[in-house]
């Protein structure tokens, strides 16, 4: 607020809670549909109920969600349109056998290979849309995004060219490895944002920590991340996430 100070004085000041706000518009705009997500971590839970979504189902890289756990998540919503968030790739498989099974329901299925993704997808819905605009624009959402991961190897080996030793932090971008840094999550981090391709060019960069201490060790790295991209709005929050200590869209 010093800062828009400078400006000039306020004549009448009003915060709210536009993520809140964007829920309850979601939720009274639309009675006949519903979102529902996979998601792994209390944080991402969080953001996805705050951001639309009616029902989690909870799951992810090393608990894949069954077909029964996930029509239940549907049932449980309740509408007769259902937009299915995986949020991970071997999840899409199972959200299209749901489809086959819940004939009475009309399910999309958005392609979200990420946590990440998703968020991505959810935040570019318009609920004044419609059904067909919104599954549009997540869509559009997911053009050109890289996902990356940071976690703690747990097995010893060459993988895309890069020694990895168990125990080590790895870097992976969609699906490949690309850093290792021995056993500084900050090196690793710090190592694996210009690889990055096109981060010059990307307009934002949303940091996914497992958990606040995490959070705090890429807090400390903004300006690093601001030298990789330059152009991007940094944006960080706790995930709450298993095994993955980040997990970060670039877009």
């Amino acid at each position: 607020m010093t800062y828009y100070h400078r400006f000039g004085e306020f004549i009448k000041l009003k915060i709210e809670n536009m993520t809140i706000q964007h829920h309850e518009s979601f939720t009274a705009n639309k009675k006949d549909a519903a979102i529902v997500a996979v998601a792994d971590g209390d944080g991402f839970a969080d953001l996805f109920k705050q951001m639309g979504v009616t029902e989690i189902a909870r799951g992810g890289q090393s608990n894949n969600v069954s077909v029964q756990s996930l029509s239940d998540s549907c049932k449980a919503a309740g509408a007769k349109n259902i937009i299915i968030l995986p949020n991970n790739k071997n999840i899409v498989m199972t959200a299209e056998k749901v489809r086959e099974v819940l004939k009475d329901i009309k399910i999309s299925i958005i392609p979200t290979k990420s946590m990440a993704e998703g968020y991505l997808a959810l935040s570019l819905v318009d609920a004044n849309a419609s059904l067909d605009e919104i599954e549009k624009s997540m869509n559009q959402a997911l053009t050109g995004v890289h996902t990356g991961l940071i976690a703690k190897a747990d097995k010893t080996g060459v993988y895309n060219g890069v020694s990895v030793t168990a125990g080590d932090y790895i870097g992976v971008l969609d699906d490949d490895i690309i850093t290792c840094a021995s056993s500084d999550l900050k090196e690793c981090l710090e190592a694996f944002l210009p690889t990055v391709p096109d981060a010059a060019s990307c307009k934002s960069v949303h940091i996914f920590a497992g958990n606040a201490e995490d959070k705090a060790i890429s807090d400390s790295l903004d300006d690093k991340i601001k030298e990789s991209c330059p152009a991007a709005e940094i944006f960080s929050c706790v995930g709450g996430q298993n095994i993955y200590n980040y997990v970060i869209a670039f877009s």
